[in-house]
């Protein structure tokens, strides 16, 4: 990768771009930056040394070995920016557009509308899929699926993808992730097996990792810097489509069901398919707690009411479960 050198001075003097609200970042902060005439965002990590970092430059560098295979709907990181010639960080491309978590939560715009980017994402893990199947890259996952790392662009219609430093590729190690956590509702279900989790339960797994994993555990705490939320889960095809099953319930429901037990998450389920929600669209989220392979639910999303989705909401879901269920 290309490396961009600044004075403090400048550094010092860089528009910092601040985060809405709901759009939480624990690990940088993000500054305006121009470089050769092109306005440019500056990822600022917090943490810039020890195996972790280290972890972030080689995804970096993947992702830059790898680009022309990746969907164009990647912003992949661009340079790594140093701040008096020590790395503080890296460069991307400056994105116009829309942080989705906020597009869906917008009352203003069109169930139809949520519906037609919420289906973007399954393309795009459809192309992942096609890119581990026929190219040399056998291996590059998104792990930390979740609506606020993507930017609609409503210029081309597309949804951007972005905090791919995040994500899984060649040999990269687990980054934490949003949605896949000791607590979240994958670790609840018979089907935890095919996650691929992580941190062994076993004591003679543990026991073979010994001392490493303890540091490594503690070396990924102090990085995270969220103890409660951290992620312990080997991104694969599963974890993806898991991600992207508990993005849309959570469009639907409005807060996060990734915590759920398996008994609330089956009685929402049978809400929904009481409110009319096809068997197949059904048939398929279900799957993220079950043995079976997980499966893509684009396909199915063209069959959602705008009744449906408005009835699928927490407060509706509250009102009228119980009367529901009893039928």
């Amino acid at each position: 990768m290309n490396n961009i050198n600044i004075s403090k001075r400048k550094f010092e003097n860089l528009k910092k771009i601040e985060l809405p609200k709901a759009v939480i970042s624990t690990e940088a902060n993000f500054y305006k930056i121009n470089y050769l005439g092109k306005i440019k965002v500056f990822k600022n990590l917090y943490k810039t040394n020890g195996s972790i970092f280290a972890n972030k430059l080689f995804t970096l560098e993947m992702l830059n070995e790898y680009k022309e295979l990746l969907p164009h709907s990647f912003v992949i990181p661009e340079s790594l920016v140093s701040v008096d010639k020590e790395i503080k960080g890296f460069s991307l491309p400056y994105i116009k557009g829309y942080n989705f978590e906020l597009f869906l939560s917008n009352d203003k715009i069109s169930s139809k509308e949520k519906i037609f980017y919420i289906k973007q994402i399954g393309e795009i893990l459809e192309q992942l899929e096609h890119i581990r199947k026929n190219t040399n890259l056998d291996c590059i996952y998104l792990n930390d699926l979740h609506a606020s790392n993507f930017i609609v662009d409503p210029k081309n219609q597309e949804l951007k993808v972005v905090d791919l430093d995040s994500c899984r590729i060649c040999d990269s190690k687990p980054f934490p992730a949003r949605y896949l956590t000791p607590y979240s509702l994958l670790n609840k279900a018979p089907g935890e097996n095919k996650y691929e989790l992580f941190k062994k339960t076993n004591n003679n797994d543990y026991n073979k990792l010994g001392k490493s994993y303890d540091e490594y555990e503690y070396n990924y705490c102090k990085y995270a810097n969220y103890r409660d939320q951290l992620g312990y889960i080997n991104s694969n095809q599963e974890t993806d489509l898991y991600c992207y099953v508990i993005l849309f319930l959570n469009y639907l429901y409005g807060e996060n069901i990734g915590s759920f037990s398996l008994e609330e998450f089956y009685a929402y389920l049978y809400y929904l398919e009481k409110i009319g929600m096809s068997d197949d669209l059904i048939k398929s989220i279900i799957k993220i707690v079950t043995n079976a392979p997980n499966e893509n639910i684009r396909p199915y999303l063209d069959s959602i009411t705008d009744e449906q989705i408005l009835r699928a909401n927490k407060k509706v879901y509250k009102l009228t479960k119980k009367n529901i269920i009893k039928d």
